[in-house]
């Protein structure tokens, strides 16, 4: 109980400092399993995070503390750029659906196209909102290319994927691929994404 009393008083005079270099310290107050440690790490945390800090949470990410990964997390999502490429990278192949979720997301707002073969694989993750998140983030690349990878996902059991894909042939204007639509509407159930096709046909 002592120990954790003097670890606290720590964080609490760290955040008067910005100082990098605790930063793996506070992370691993998170691994403690103390709350008001853990609350202490955090607010040191949200002080000193920033654009330049971004390369001490890559060890975070790959952290088996969800709490550590959820906050190098937290970090990518504030500051989407090519700096925090590779940690939205890793995330987006964690076991935890809400951190592949999320990083999914922040791929498609950072819109490097290194991306792209991690988001293709996420198009067939177990979970219909992680596919979803996975088609809108290939459309932010903006490329064209990406439409040859939608034939499957094109008839995916979830009518929210499937509209996904078809605002994707619309939104690249996309005429080679009238076939597949067709194909798509004669087995297409979900009026939503029928007028979507419709639209896409005209």
């Amino acid at each position: 109980e002592k120990d954790f009393e003097i670890k606290v008083a720590i964080m609490e005079t760290l955040k008067e400092f910005k100082d990098y270099s605790s930063i793996p310290y506070a992370l691993a107050c998170f691994r403690t399993g103390n709350d008001t440690l853990s609350m202490e790490a955090e607010s040191f945390l949200d002080t000193v995070s920033d654009m330049q800090s971004i390369d001490y949470f890559e060890s975070a990410i790959k952290s088996a503390n969800l709490q550590e990964r959820n906050y190098a997390l937290k970090v990518v999502k504030r500051f989407p750029t090519a700096k925090s490429l590779k940690i939205a990278l890793i995330a987006a192949e964690d076991k935890d659906i809400f951190i592949r979720r999320d990083a999914t997301q922040v791929l498609g707002q950072i819109g490097d196209r290194s991306a792209i073969p991690v988001l293709l694989k996420r198009l067939g993750d177990g979970e219909e909102e992680i596919r979803v998140e996975a088609v809108k983030a290939l459309g932010q690349m903006g490329d064209p290319g990406i439409i040859k990878y939608m034939d499957k996902s094109i008839f995916d059991k979830s009518p929210a994927v499937r509209l996904e894909v078809v605002k994707l042939y619309i939104q690249f204007g996309d005429r080679e691929n009238v076939k597949l639509l067709n194909k798509a509407i004669g087995r297409e159930s979900d009026e939503d994404v029928k007028e979507q096709i419709s639209i896409e046909r005209i």
